[in-house]
């Protein structure tokens, strides 16, 4: 299984976010301490996604959700097939 949590600190609000640090077997953090991504940044290596380019995009705390879905399948080389998908 791999796992990546963007928001470490999700874990102290969101059940789903607490099972990724516990499978991550990492405490759950202060949520007065700063946010870190967490996981496999190479879960989707095999789709052309560089773990520097995951842990770019996973970082990213400004930008908005759905651009950075776009991101990852504009890297996946999939943006034709999703774009159809969704409209």
């Amino acid at each position: 299984m791999q796992v990546l949590l963007s928001d470490s600190i999700a874990a102290n609000d969101w059940p789903i976010a607490r099972d990724v640090v516990d499978y991550l077997g990492i405490e759950v953090p202060d949520p007065e301490d700063d946010s870190e991504v967490l996981g496999d940044f190479e879960m989707l290596a095999d789709q052309g996604v560089s773990e520097f380019d995951m842990e770019q995009i996973a970082g990213d705390p400004d930008e908005d959700s759905d651009q950075l879905v776009h991101q990852l399948v504009d890297l996946m080389r999939l943006s034709g097939p999703f774009e159809r998908a969704i409209n």
